[in-house]
């Protein structure tokens, strides 16, 4: 991210750079990521410049093998980061001699917004790729109206620019849009769902309930690493680690919600009634 965005990685002194401080506020409710940073290792300046060189080299190597064959499709997709920024992955598949599908991760790209605009910016990282949007055979985004939208859509002007470039709605995308309609059908599901959101939301609201969360857990022998993952409307994938998590979790969530209940404020008082009575219902469970 410092590297992407031209920042200083260190500062006056180790204990001061940019590095190390956006480590320690990703390490609040990560705490593998504390325990690898109380260690120290490879933290110093000299090992975290290589690491910068080995991933510019990859990188290199990657479009060095991709320009031999010319030839690219391009997949693209937006997330939000921890800080709620809006980031870009770029994936370039290609087929080597013998036919085989090869797909390279090029990197993340912070976007400032999200409209067709983002056509130059996807552009832009071609460009820093020496790649040429007349060798696009073919592109892959979601459905959203900025990148598939008929009119001004990132696809239609890549299309306009090179018709050879077509493009394939994601089938992944589609998956989950089928996925999301099924559960919203059976009010059972959907209500277990929108519980699940809303018990991971209330835990990670604040940073003293995640860390009472976080010690029940580890008293009722249970792996609190197995982190409450916000239900992701276009992740499916990342539903099941939540549930999955709060079915393993189940005693100390519980045991969270009861403490939680001694809460000064009434709006968290009832909130977490609220959650609790449902936390005890089968037809929640189940």
């Amino acid at each position: 991210f410092l590297v992407h965005q031209g920042l200083y990685v260190r500062g006056n002194t180790d204990m001061e750079s940019n590095l190390l401080q956006m480590l320690n506020t990703r390490a609040d409710d990560v705490p593998e990521l504390m325990q690898w940073i109380e260690q120290g290792q490879y933290l110093s300046a000299d090992v975290i410049n290589e690491l910068i060189e080995m991933g510019n080299a990859v990188l290199q190597s990657i479009l060095e093998d991709l320009c031999n064959l010319v030839l690219y499709g391009i997949i693209a997709d937006e997330s939000k980061d921890i800080s709620n920024k809006e980031q870009r992955t770029c994936i370039l598949r290609w087929v080597l001699t013998d036919l085989s599908i090869k797909d390279d991760f090029i990197g993340m790209y912070q976007l400032k917004k999200m409209d067709a605009a983002t056509t130059r910016s996807l552009k832009d990282i071609l460009l820093c790729c020496n790649l040429k949007v007349k060798d696009c055979r073919w592109q892959s985004y979601d459905g959203a109206a900025n990148k598939s939208g008929p009119l001004s859509g990132v696809a239609t002007q890549i299309k306009a620019e090179n018709p050879a470039a077509l493009n394939i709605h994601c089938s992944n995308h589609s998956l989950d849009l089928a996925l999301q309609g099924c559960a919203k059908i059976s009010q059972s599901l959907r209500n277990a769902l929108d519980f699940a959101h809303d018990l991971a939301v209330f835990i990670h609201a604040l940073p003293k309930r995640m860390s009472q969360y976080q010690r029940i857990a580890s008293e009722y022998d249970q792996d609190p690493t197995e982190n409450l993952h916000l239900l992701c409307p276009t992740r499916w994938t990342v539903r099941t680690k939540s549930l999955s998590a709060m079915l393993h979790n189940y005693e100390a969530l519980h045991a969270t919600l009861s403490i939680s209940k001694e809460d000064s404020t009434r709006d968290i008082r009832d909130n977490d009634s609220g959650l609790a009575t449902k936390l005890e219902q089968f037809n929640i469970y189940w």
